[in-house]
């Protein structure tokens, strides 16, 4: 075996994240291999979230952190990459979950159409860095109307603000405790939820689902910020050691594989993962989930990310224009496709 190839020793800590979505490096995390394929560099892997330094914390939106990987939605890595952080795209990930515009039984919304002269409620998060939840709200409510030519004129958009507790409390508020007030209170007629949790609320609420977007045969209908998901990396990680970098990508894919195999199990990492139940992981991201966790560089994952960076852009959610194919490094799939034993279907 070749010796590793480093400009320097291996670095102490490699730092990673992932969201509360479904990841296979959520997997990889929850199953302890990516310490142990690191011990051999003599680096330990850390999730971003257990640093006591808030800007290391910081890292999950701005991707400024030496040494890190991050694989969740696409709206923080295209914000970051697009006001400067130094990174390289090195997979994508598109596992389709629940993304719904949901009203209440007495509203008489029942169909897109009946959305026309009425109020739809966008969060607006007034600490967040960037408002993940309201970008994806509006570009889900806008991919709903256009399935019935409705533009974004004919309806009435109502902003719900959306702050942090008071006081820390050792558990998150419900994403969608604002959204959920305010259609109770009426003052809204409609909005978007996705995920297992977006699922939980609507049960709640009892109410209708006008739309699963999630579910459209379109897959441009379907493209929002968890569709396709990201896998980003500090370029200086890539550059420097290169060999770590592939073996996070061989945990990742290893994780994928091991989906495939296991799917029960996998409902299970996935539940934990979004802080839901198995049913309504199952519910928000369907029974075949195990199937869609691989990470790869497919050109039509890249059209669709660049379609939704230009939407970013051109609504400036994001600082510039990004040109995601610029933004790509396939130098580590192609390496672990390479390395790869006959057949194995990790490195697809």
């Amino acid at each position: 075996m070749n010796a590793p190839q480093h400009r320097s020793p291996a670095p102490e800590t490699l730092w990673y994240a992932r969201g509360p979505v479904p990841t296979p490096l959520g997997i990889a995390a929850q199953q302890g291999w990516l310490n142990q394929a690191f011990s051999q560099f003599g680096t330990e892997a850390h999730a971003l979230s257990e640093s006591g330094d808030p800007a290391v914390r910081q890292s999950f939106y701005d991707h400024t952190q030496p040494n890190s990987v991050r694989q969740s939605g696409s709206i923080a890595a295209l914000w970051a990459h697009a006001r400067g952080s130094d990174t390289r795209l090195i997979g994508l990930t598109w596992t389709d979950e629940y993304q719904a515009v949901i009203a209440l039984p007495e509203s008489g919304i029942r169909t897109v159409s009946d959305l026309r002269g009425r109020r739809i409620g966008l969060p607006r998060h007034v600490e967040r860095t960037v408002d993940i939840f309201r970008i994806s709200a509006l570009r889900g409510c806008l991919n709903a109307l256009a399935t019935e030519a409705i533009a974004e004129s004919e309806v009435e958009w109502a902003d719900i603000d959306v702050r942090a507790p008071d006081s820390p409390t050792l558990h998150e508020p419900h994403p969608y405790t604002a959204e959920a007030r305010a259609l109770l209170r009426g003052e809204v007629d409609a909005i978007f939820v996705k995920g297992s949790q977006g699922a939980e609320v609507s049960h709640w609420l009892a109410a209708h689902t006008v739309i699963d977007i999630g579910r459209h045969p379109d897959p441009a209908l379907r493209c929002n910020n968890g569709t396709p998901r990201t896998l980003t990396v500090d370029a200086a990680l890539l550059d420097n050691y290169p060999q770590l970098v592939e073996r996070v990508l061989r945990e990742v894919q290893r994780a994928a594989q091991w989906a495939e195999n296991n799917p029960l199990l996998t409902r299970q990492f996935i539940a934990r993962e979004t802080r839901s139940s198995e049913y309504w992981a199952a519910h928000a991201y369907g029974e075949d989930v195990h199937r869609h966790m691989h990470t790869t560089l497919e050109p039509v994952y890249v059209d669709a990310l660049q379609r939704y960076a230009d939407f970013l852009s051109a609504r400036g959610f994001i600082a510039r224009a990004v040109d995601v194919r610029g933004w790509i490094s396939d130098a580590p799939l192609a390496a672990l496709r390479a390395s790869a034993p006959q057949g194995a279907s990790y490195a697809r």
